[in-house]
This record gives C-alpha cells, structure tokens and sequence, in this order.
C-alpha cells in the first residue's frame, strides 16, 4: 500500500473502532444506567411506523449482511501474507541443492538495476502469477534518463535473473514512473547566490 492508503486505512480503522466503543458504551450506560438515566423508549416520531412495513426488516437484514461482508474484505486485505518458501534450482553441489529465496533475488535485481540504469528509487518484489515467478522492479526515472540505456540494463537484469534461477520460468517486469516535479523558485525577489 501506499502511504496516503495506509494514512485513510488508519484514520478509518479509527473512527470505526471509536464510533464502535462509543456506541458499546452508550447502550451499557441505557442498560445500567451508570452516568446519566436515558428513557426507556425513544420516540421516533413518523419513523416509528417504518419498523411496521413488511419490507422494513428485509432491508435491515440486507444491510447487515452488506457491512458484515464489507467488514469481512477488510480484514481479508490486512491479512499477512505468507512467505514463500525457498526456489530450488537446478545447480546441485555434494552438499545438495541450491535453494534461493525469490524475495531476495528481486530486492537484489532493484539494486542491479539501478547501478546500471540512469533511475532513482529502484525497488524489487516478488509475485507469483498463475504458477510463475515473477520479479517486478519499479524505478523513478531521472531528468537526465537516457531510454536506451534503461533498456539496456532492464535486459541485463532480466539475464542476470534468468542465470540465476536457470531452467525455472521466471518473468522480470520493469515498472518505470516519471520524474518527480522540481519546485520552480518564486519569481519577483532578486537571485541569491551562495
């Protein structure tokens, strides 16, 4: 996630949990009557005859299922994902086989690539795609980023990978994202020189 996700993911955990607390505290305080005395019935005035409609409950019953779902998702998406076990490649030593750990290899790729290309920021992950690896490298390209050469060091990277998992399928994807945008000074005051 990114970090404005994980900033709302936070802020809405937040206010859910607190409406949820405040909610719990509320209805213990009308049953026991702890801080202050609350009524026994609530007047609803002309929404009271809703709850008499057939269709009333059918749409309350609807619309706990949608938000246990809805609930359900959540929690799915902050479930930790598990961690895969080690690739075992073809070279074998008298001690074994190798194995290697994907995650690794694409961190390590991300490094590659940006010693070779002309980008900032390279990073690298591992997927698993419909039973293929795959190392996906992100970089920010520089001002100065030369597309030949970023080509170039995509496909260097892509054979160091292939090398060193050999006779596993295994896909390098590149993802490139544009420069960041440089602050222009404000113009009217006089130029400083340091």
């Amino acid at each position: 996630m990114t970090r404005r996700l994980v900033v709302i993911d936070r802020l809405v955990t937040l206010v859910v949990g607190l409406a949820l607390v405040a909610g719990g505290l509320a209805l213990l305080d009308w049953r026991f009557e702890l801080v202050r005395s609350w009524p026994q019935e609530i007047e609803l005035g002309r929404y009271s005859e809703l709850s008499g409609q057939s269709w009333w409950w059918w749409s309350v019953g609807g619309a706990g299922v949608v938000l246990g779902l809805l609930a359900v998702l959540w929690l799915l998406a902050h479930v930790p994902r598990p961690h895969r076990a080690p690739v075992r490649t073809e070279n074998r030593t008298e001690l074994g086989s190798v194995k290697i750990d994907v995650e690794s290899l694409a961190r390590t790729a991300g490094r590659r690539f940006q010693s070779l290309a002309p980008v900032i920021e390279a990073s690298g992950a591992s997927r698993r795609l419909r039973r293929q690896d795959v190392v996906e490298l992100k970089a920010r390209i520089d001002l100065r980023s030369d597309g030949p050469l970023i080509l170039e060091a995509a496909r260097q990277t892509r054979d160091d990978v292939e090398a060193t998992l050999p006779g596993r399928q295994v896909a390098c994807r590149v993802l490139l994202s544009g420069p960041r945008r440089v602050r222009r000074p404000r113009s009217g005051g006089p130029a400083r020189v340091h």
